[in-house]
């Protein structure tokens, strides 16, 4: 299911027309203490929304919002799938 958060309202809001499924995969070190060295975060959704929203949406939740990425000293990758296509991830792009 993919959630919007309205203006007005902290809460979020389920979407109907639109699902997303998120599968992950992970590398562990064999040493101890073992630890992820690198984890594969795949986000596959289905609906009418455009691919760099979705690409800006995972990349604020790596970098900005998810308090899991940020405790891991992992490498992450992350992948699209929209709509059965395997999207890459485009340049970052900068302010001016």
């Amino acid at each position: 299911m993919y959630w919007d958060r309205r203006d007005d309202d902290s809460q979020p809001l389920p979407r109907s027309d639109q699902e997303t499924a998120l599968r992950t995969e992970g590398v562990l070190c064999e040493e101890l203490p073992t630890k992820f060295t690198q984890i594969q975060v795949t986000f596959d959704v289905e609906g009418e929304i455009d691919a760099p929203r979705v690409w800006r949406a995972i990349r604020l939740g790596h970098q900005k919002y998810c308090a899991v990425s940020a405790s891991l000293n992992a490498e992450m990758q992350h992948f699209l799938i929209l709509n059965g296509e395997t999207i890459p991830e485009p340049p970052e792009e900068h302010s001016s």
